[in-house]
């Protein structure tokens, strides 16, 4: 995994507890142990590469941070939209 970071963006090391307290669990990669990692890191990941290799098959993918607004987050911005509605998986 290769990372360009902004310091001037660093989030707090509670975000990444948050983070890890949601990790599934997973016999086959620990993400509890990658987001203690991702606090190390001092700033924010502006563009991320991920190389994996599993049971014979790569794949690369890329995340870019195309914008960053800094300020208050106007209300409603994480409402669920009408219509919506909560379902439990089975």
């Amino acid at each position: 995994m290769d990372m360009s970071v902004a310091p001037a963006l660093a989030l707090p090391a509670v975000y990444y507890d948050a983070m890890k307290a949601l990790a599934p669990a997973n016999p086959m990669f620990d993400m509890k142990k990658l987001h203690e990692e991702f606090k190390k890191i001092k700033g924010t990941p502006l563009k991320t590469v991920t190389n994996m290799k599993m049971m014979g098959q790569s794949m690369t993918t890329t995340e870019l941070v195309t914008s960053v607004d800094k300020g208050p987050i106007p209300a409603g911005t994480f409402d669920v939209p009408a219509g919506y509605k909560l379902v439990a998986m089975k």
